[in-house]
């Protein structure tokens, strides 16, 4: 997925809830909401880290298992 864009919202009953949207605006992820801004920034930091975690786990298994003969 290239480009995904995060953005923070406030619901109507003053909490924090972000989402993850891709290039053509379609909805990827919502979160729980968050009595703090910065638990939702937090929130968003958190899922790229396992993002990252995982793609790199993924490159690596690939790359440990490729049967190159």
């Amino acid at each position: 997925m290239k480009n995904p864009k995060a953005s923070i919202h406030k619901s109507d009953n003053g909490q924090f809830y972000y989402t993850i949207t891709s290039q053509n605006g379609e909805v990827l992820v919502t979160s729980e909401t968050f009595t703090q801004k910065h638990n939702a920034e937090s929130g968003i930091w958190a899922l790229i880290k396992t993002c990252v975690k995982l793609w790199f786990k993924s490159k690596l298994s690939k790359s440990v298992i490729e049967d190159k003969a």
